[in-house]
């Protein structure tokens, strides 16, 4: 039995054989012996109308190959603020390491806490909502100053992980002063 084209074509598509080029990352990640895998531990707090929410980050690095990596860990908190739904980093910061062959680490980050206040009325006036909530998290694993790992969470924040704040510029060393010219001698 024959099978048409059309149908050969379909199943290839649909089996992954050719993926769809809007299924390829834009900028792949180098090559890399370093896995990031990140735990979130979180608790809320609430009193009245008031949520307290306390998160932190364990980031384990796991280095499958044969050298020693220093590496640099930056991390942020996504969340929103209470008059809107755009996303803003509540808070961020970086760990630094130096991950072993063919060894893991984990790292902890501080604890964050965000602060968010329901709307509500007090005693016939409305008070507006205030504050902000945690709506997720990103991590950017760097050596030499390229980015070899990622996560965020959830995985919708992908486009905000982009926008996170990255290592800062590195500045090019400062040119050295000419060297004064001899004044003639007079003659």
């Amino acid at each position: 039995m024959k099978i048409p084209p059309g149908i050969l074509a379909a199943v290839a598509l649909a089996t992954g054989i050719f993926p769809a080029a809007a299924q390829l990352p834009a900028a792949p990640l180098p090559a890399s012996p370093v896995r990031i895998t990140v735990k979130q531990e979180s608790k809320t707090d609430s009193k009245g109308l008031t949520k307290t929410q306390s998160r932190t980050l364990k980031i384990t690095l796991v280095n499958g190959g044969p050298d020693s990596l220093p590496l640099r860990v930056k991390y942020a908190f996504f969340g929103h603020g209470a008059k809107g739904h755009d996303t803003i980093i509540i808070d961020h910061s970086d760990l630094t390491t130096q991950l072993q062959p063919k060894s893991d680490q984990t790292l902890t980050t501080k604890p964050q806490t965000a602060v968010f206040t329901e709307a509500h009325l007090d005693n016939g006036k409305k008070i507006e909502a205030s504050g902000q909530r945690f709506t997720g998290w990103g991590v950017k694993v760097y050596q030499a100053g390229k980015v070899i790992a990622e996560a965020c969470e959830p995985s919708s924040m992908q486009d905000d992980l982009a926008k996170m704040p990255g290592l800062p510029e590195s500045q090019p060393a400062p040119k050295p002063a000419p060297a004064a010219k001899p004044k003639p001698a007079p003659h």
